[in-house]
């Protein structure tokens, strides 16, 4: 699931987008008691620049590509 990067912690986040990061929250413990397998992506703000690739660390950014989100 793409989530957002503040969906961890949405009182800790931009208080502008706190009721998307709140509910991107209660959709990732949804998903997370669900018993599927699942993956949850939560990306920076994203761009339109050209995918930057994949990596299997967390990412301490705050902005993503569109395509290297797309690429997961």
């Amino acid at each position: 699931m793409v989530s957002a990067q503040n969906a961890g912690d949405p009182d800790n986040g931009n208080p502008a987008i706190k009721h998307y990061n709140v509910c991107k929250h209660f959709a990732d413990e949804y998903l997370q008691r669900s018993g599927v397998p699942f993956t949850i992506l939560r990306p920076g703000r994203l761009t339109d620049e050209p995918a930057t690739g994949i990596s299997q660390q967390p990412a301490l950014t705050t902005k993503t590509t569109e395509s290297s989100v797309a690429l997961m």
